[in-house]
């Protein structure tokens, strides 16, 4: 019985390695101590810097930086300059840079519901919350 209970214990220890989905979205903005603004499918905005002029619709193409890390702050994407069809990225992201203008910078608490889900991707493991710091360089109209 005894042996058991430890491959029991092992199996579930093995189990989970690589699995966690971390931080719910909730706990970690309770954890670091944010001031979020919630806006519609759950995603979470801070604005540190506005921007000026236009901002981008759900199906703008953009020039942005950004960086993407799980609640645990481990990274799983980065990139400078890079143009993105909002109507081709998650969907934390088509909510979310519709909040800043040219020049603007934020970062997005997405759940998993407005990120990849279910689905578990080169880093980012299933039902994960994604944390987003980007700068909009540009819309390209």
């Amino acid at each position: 019985m005894k042996h058991f209970f430890l491959l029991l214990t092992l199996t579930t220890i093995i189990a989970s390695c690589g699995k966690d989905p971390g931080l719910s979205v909730d706990e970690y903005i309770m954890t670091n101590g944010l001031t979020t603004t919630e806006l519609s499918d759950g995603v979470h905005i801070i604005i540190e810097n506005a921007g000026t002029g236009f901002k981008p619709t759900s199906t703008s193409t953009v020039v942005v930086n950004y960086k993407g890390t799980l609640t645990d702050g481990s990274e799983f994407d980065s990139n400078n300059n890079i143009s993105l069809s909002l109507n081709n990225v998650i969907r934390g992201w088509q909510v979310g840079l519709q909040e800043i203008g040219v020049g603007g910078s934020c970062t997005l608490i997405i759940p998993a519901s407005a990120g990849y889900g279910s689905q578990s991707r080169d880093g980012i493991p299933s039902n994960s919350v994604l944390v987003f710091d980007i700068d909009l360089l540009d819309i390209i109209l």
